[in-house]
């Protein structure tokens, strides 16, 4: 019986005494492609079935490539090498590009240490000089994410030879910009200058992709906007009774839980930008079991908690921060009541809403329509386990954002029933 459960990766077969071309020519495609654990921004792994490479390692081309050091004197790899450079460029071409999604002050110190610790033009990528401060930072920040896309080089091992490798270097290297500027729109005249850079041979790839020409500026503008990318914040309040007005809120926490562009959705660190406030109490009203449940003191809150309305604005001015360039989308579970609260306040002490009138994502529903069950059977109990953070619901405002952050992010990824 053929072993289909065994695997070789590409430094097994390094091991074995295979040479990146014979992989290459006598091998071609990988079996599997997946993602490495250890890598956090998702690694392109490639692995090999067993049972082909001992079949290969048998057969005399394999015995004669291992004599000559490589492959040079087979013409039957050479005949299909066209075929096989277009079916890895299509590879290329499918490959998610997973851009590692970052509050802009949290992208801009990364930059900057990246900047300094490789030093000189390196930071640069090879960007001009005399630029203004902005220009440069922007740079920076881009050579930064280039650099923690450095995986996906990966991609191109053992794959090419020395012509066809510089093609794919190239369709790469479109992806990536592109991804890059679809995570951080206002980073997209950067990535178009580099996407426009290179050598020739540039119209081949373009036809590759799709592009009728070299990607500049203007063009990748334009494939930005079409969709623009929407942020998603997880929100939870405690308030002390049913609705706002009569009854207060006590307490708001937030925490970004991903961004979805037309790449698909890339979920955050929930505990990396965050906002929580307490508020004084603005209305005369309380019910005591809904003050329980949160476990503040009303009496010390009228007394330490912050106004309403400066609250509030700042808690717009985080919103539109953390969400530049991107729509900012309000997610709670269940919705409905939180964002009852988070509107009423929003338009009773500022005037506006960062999320409009109906910038909100109810977690239940989403379960539900992706679960297929009607929606009030839905409840976190009846939930695979899977798709529930392992952190506790506190009833502390933020703990519960950052856990709900969790629970949506699990729910944007998963396939459904």
């Amino acid at each position: 019986m053929t072993d289909r459960a065994t695997f070789v990766s590409l430094e097994g077969l390094r091991s074995r005494g295979w040479t990146d071309g014979m992989v290459r020519d006598l091998l071609g495609l990988p079996d599997v492609q997946g993602r490495s654990p250890r890598q956090a921004v998702g690694a392109p792994v490639r692995l090999y079935l067993l049972a082909r490479v001992e079949a290969v390692e048998r057969a005399r081309e394999f015995a004669v490539c291992a004599r000559a050091g490589g492959v040079a004197g087979l013409a039957g790899p050479r005949v299909a090498a066209e075929g096989r450079r277009r079916a890895v460029l299509a590879t290329l071409r499918a490959e998610p590009i997973r851009v590692p999604v970052l509050p802009p002050a949290e992208l801009e110190r990364r930059a900057v240490r990246y900047r300094r610790e490789v030093g000189g033009a390196g930071a640069d990528d090879g960007a001009g000089k005399g630029d203004g401060a902005g220009a440069s930072l922007a740079r920076w920040q881009v050579g930064y994410l280039r650099n923690a896309l450095r995986s996906y080089d990966a991609l191109l091992d053992g794959l090419f030879a020395a012509s066809g490798r510089a093609e794919a270097e190239r369709l790469l290297r479109y992806r990536v910009y592109a991804a890059i500027a679809s995570a951080y729109p206002w980073l997209a005249e950067e990535c178009g200058r580099r996407m426009g850079g290179g050598g020739g041979g540039g119209g081949r790839v373009t036809r590759e992709i799709g592009w009728g020409g070299r990607p500049g500026r203007g063009m990748l503008r334009g494939m930005v906007q079409r969709v623009r990318p929407s942020l998603y914040i997880s929100v939870d309040i405690e308030a002390d009774g049913p609705i706002p007005g009569p009854y207060s809120m006590l307490s708001l926490g937030a925490a970004v839980a991903g961004r979805q562009d037309a790449g698909g959705y890339v979920a955050a660190d929930p505990e990396a930008a965050t906002f929580y406030r307490e508020l004084r109490p603005s209305g005369g009203e309380f019910v005591p079991e809904a003050l329980a449940v949160s476990g503040l003191d009303r009496e010390r809150l009228l007394v330490d908690g912050a106004e309403p309305e400066a609250a509030m604005r700042e808690f717009t001015a985080w919103v539109r921060e953390v969400s530049r360039g991107a729509q900012p989308v309000m997610c709670g579970y269940p919705a409905a009541y939180d964002w009852m609260f988070l509107y009423w306040y929003l338009m009773r002490f500022t005037g506006e809403s960062p999320f409009g009138h109906s910038g909100c994502l109810d977690m239940k529903t989403l379960y539900a329509a992706k679960a297929r069950v009607p929606l009030r059977s839905v409840a976190k109990r009846t939930m695979p386990a899977g798709l529930l953070s392992r952190r506790r619901h506190t009833h502390h405002a933020l703990d519960d954002a950052i856990e709900q952050a969790e629970l949506f992010s699990n729910l944007m990824g998963w396939s459904g029933a």
